[in-house]
């Protein structure tokens, strides 16, 4: 049996990326609109969606852009975590796992966002209703496929963490639950987007876990910070 490390050597990374990741709220607020359509719009005819990108060209593109940088905020988490994991002799090869996780839950975002600011011109361009329609379903799916691979990030993280022992056991036990609450949600967001009915009423249920997630995340990410000044013995 492998003995406990005998110190966490942290980092500043972890922490930055965490609050670079969450300035997607400041994003969202300064464009004044979100995309794609996701559930606010789900089952609506093709002008409803249409009219939802209308006029909204200059915000979602602003998002698309802005989100484009703020979520590499969560890849920044992700290796300052593998990092500190690595230097503090506690390596798994999980950990090495949900880095790539993350990295494809990252770019599957973006590129429903980019696919969404698509949608946007072909609307403000006065092209055809169907073909806004088209990308904005693309475009939802993109988005919806990103928290399966995220909460198995979130899940092999923490389990790594609980493996050794340097971190405090709720923040591990915390992730492990919004872990597998994540992977539940991406399991279950698309055929409930397309069902509808009373799975996707009770989605939200699922909801908890994204909120799980940004506390497991800034806690983490405050613990690495308060012992960045911590170095690896000769």
């Amino acid at each position: 049996m492998a003995s406990k490390p005998e110190q966490l050597i942290g980092n500043r990374v972890a922490l930055v990326g965490a609050i670079v990741y969450l300035l997607e709220f400041v994003g969202i607020a300064a464009a004044g609109t979100v995309a794609p359509s996701g559930p606010r719009l789900r089952g609506a005819d093709a002008d409803a969606i249409v009219a939802g990108y209308t006029g909204h060209y200059f915000g979602i593109a602003f998002l698309a852009g802005w989100l484009s940088l703020a979520l590499l905020g969560r890849i920044a988490f992700a290796a300052g975590l593998r990092f500190s994991l690595r230097r503090s002799g506690a390596e798994h090869a999980v950990a090495d796992f949900a880095f790539g996780a993350m990295v494809a839950s990252v770019i599957l975002e973006v590129a429903g966002q980019a696919v969404a600011a698509s949608a946007a011109q072909v609307a403000a361009t006065g092209g055809s209703s169907a073909t806004v329609v088209a990308l904005d379903a693309a475009a939802n799916w993109l988005v919806m496929l990103l928290f399966a691979p995220q909460g198995v990030f979130i899940f092999f993280s923490s389990l790594a963490m609980r493996w050794s022992r340097l971190f405090p056991r709720w923040i591990c036990w915390l992730g492990l639950v919004a872990g597998m609450g994540e992977v539940l949600y991406g399991l279950v967001v698309g055929p409930a987007f397309a069902a509808g009915g009373m799975l996707w009423t009770y989605l939200p249920v699922l909801g908890f876990s994204g909120l799980a997630f940004w506390i497991w995340m800034l806690a983490t990410g405050i613990v690495l910070f308060r012992h960045s000044g911590q170095t690896s013995r000769p």
